[in-house]
């Protein structure tokens, strides 16, 4: 008995999923484990931006049919680059041998602030729309009111801000700033870190509870459903504007993979993840006439190849401490760096190669949007086909110029790369970051731009 009450909302979803009627909301639960964990300093075990991506995506089917929902999609969205942002200050206190005190308060207040701006209105939305489902089904104007789970959300948020960055308090005046090791400041951390589970457990329940009900209201689901197919999923220019949207989105945020920076001295920037965004890119647009094969192909071989890569250049900033020359017989004798330094050169070239062949499929697919939207709005002109010509050949021209820059940016990749290591012989290789970061901003704004000019004839297409 104990084990099918303990069987609630994730089997419901499954179980509608298999009958086809799939709201998109099977993830709204798993991503809300990764937010009931407890921090220490600026370190998440279970990085929140997992969890807000699946609660974003859990509700994203949905948004369209009710304001609410899309209010509530918009600020998940804003604080999930909330958390993104804190992800990387984790790693940033992490190799930097951790943040002083003022530092860690400063973050933790700052973002939690605005996760309780953002994610209070947010689940309230999301739980009222719910909630609701029946009354504007039924056309009945009653009342309306928070729900609980939208009430115990905003309890759980605040809470979970508080004990994020209050135990921090007792240690700024300590001369050891990472760590005061006073037993007041531990106690604290532990204190924090308990109300803020227990709390965090309640929350979960309550929501788990919520969506159990939720999803064995038969009519309910289907009532949902059934809009959604008849309003959304039918809309085939609705979807083509948005692929536009994800193309670039995930392409922007691959590209900024690539910029291996380094912060005191490390090279964390996990570059493969470019194999990752740009998956998400190309399978943004459907019905996409070119070799899906050579483009999986490059992605994996890319994402390999630049793995390697990655933990060859972690373990060269660790070992010779960034700007060390090969000459530098004090921290290591010049047949291992040479040996280091050729390791990363080659997985540097070839994965760049790789980075060529994704830069010409990102080039056919922005041909292929071009052809699908130029063209297809009304146009009651003479000069009708003469000017979709003119058109269609003024956005290849600048897709083919986003091309050069892509491939300039890969080269230059691999040049500023092997400048690394001589960084104290001269500024001009000391400065390689800046070289490749310049290239790098001009190959993403041409990307948003030529991206901008396609969005905007999608727009006009009846």
């Amino acid at each position: 008995m104990r084990r099918e009450k303990t069987n609630t909302a994730m089997a419901d979803a499954k179980r509608n999923k298999r009958e086809g009627k799939d709201l998109g909301l099977s993830n709204l639960l798993i991503g809300i484990l990764f937010l009931i964990n407890p921090y220490y300093g600026v370190i998440d075990i279970l990085p929140d931006f997992i969890g807000m991506v699946l609660i974003y995506r859990s509700i994203e089917k949905l948004a369209d049919l009710d304001e609410r929902l899309h209010d509530s999609k918009k600020n998940i969205l804003a604080a999930t680059w909330v958390s993104v942002a804190m992800f990387f200050a984790m790693g940033m206190g992490i190799f930097s041998g951790g943040m002083d005190k003022t530092t860690t308060l400063t973050i933790m207040l700052a973002s939690h602030i605005v996760y309780c701006i953002l994610l209070i209105p947010g689940f309230r939305n999301l739980f009222a729309a719910l909630e609701y489902g029946d009354i504007r089904k039924n056309s009945e104007k009653v009342e309306q009111k928070d729900s609980n789970p939208g009430i115990i959300s905003a309890v759980f948020l605040v809470v979970r801000g508080i004990c994020a960055f209050a135990p921090w308090l007792s240690a700024l005046g300590y001369r050891d700033e990472f760590n005061s090791k006073s037993a007041m400041h531990i106690f604290l951390i532990a204190a924090a870190g308990v109300v803020s589970l227990v709390f965090g457990i309640i929350w979960f329940s309550n929501v788990r509870k919520y969506m159990k009900a939720f999803f064995r209201d038969r009519e309910m689901v289907e009532y949902f459903y059934n809009r959604y197919q008849n309003e959304i999923a039918c809309d085939k220019n609705l979807w083509f504007r948005r692929g536009i949207s994800k193309f670039t989105i995930y392409s922007l945020v691959g590209y900024f993979f690539t910029l291996s920076i380094p912060l005191d001295g490390y090279y964390f920037m996990p570059e493969f993840l470019f194999a990752l965004f740009m998956f998400l890119a190309f399978n943004s647009v459907k019905d996409y006439p070119g070799n899906k094969k050579r483009i999986r192909t490059s992605l994996i071989c890319f994402g390999i190849l630049s793995l390697l890569r990655y933990s060859a250049m972690l373990f060269y900033s660790v070992t010779y401490e960034f700007i060390s020359s090969p000459y530098d017989g004090r921290l290591s004798s010049p047949v291992k760096f040479w040996i280091v330094y050729a390791i990363i050169a080659v997985l540097t070239a070839a994965s760049c190669a790789f980075m060529i062949v994704l830069s010409v499929e990102h080039h056919r697919f922005r041909n292929h949007m071009i052809v699908e939207s130029v063209g297809k709005a009304n146009n009651e002109s003479v000069y009708r086909d003469e000017m979709d010509e003119a058109r269609r050949k003024e956005l290849r021209h600048k897709s083919i110029a986003v091309l050069v820059l892509q491939i300039i940016y890969a080269v230059a990749t691999v040049a500023t790369t092997m400048m690394i290591p001589f960084g104290e012989v001269s500024d001009a290789f000391g400065l390689q970051w800046l070289y490749r970061m310049l290239l790098l901003a001009a190959a993403m704004i041409g990307i948003y731009a030529v991206s901008l000019s396609i969005s905007s004839e999608a727009a006009r297409i009846k």
